[in-house]
């Protein structure tokens, strides 16, 4: 299943990850560029995580 979240603040990118982490194929959208890339940032940090609090 295919997930588009828009907004990537607290919640919504939260939100991807939890999804993600079910194997859903996720994609995130937002206007503010610090809000992107922070997400890259995270997302690549959290790959390397085993478990998460979803």
């Amino acid at each position: 299943m295919r997930v588009a979240i828009f907004g990537l603040g607290y919640v919504g990118f939260t939100a991807m990850c939890c999804l993600a982490k079910e194997g859903r194929e996720v994609i995130g959208f937002d206007i503010s560029e610090k809000k992107l890339a922070r997400s890259t940032e995270e997302s690549l940090r959290l790959r390397n995580l085993e478990s998460m609090n979803c």
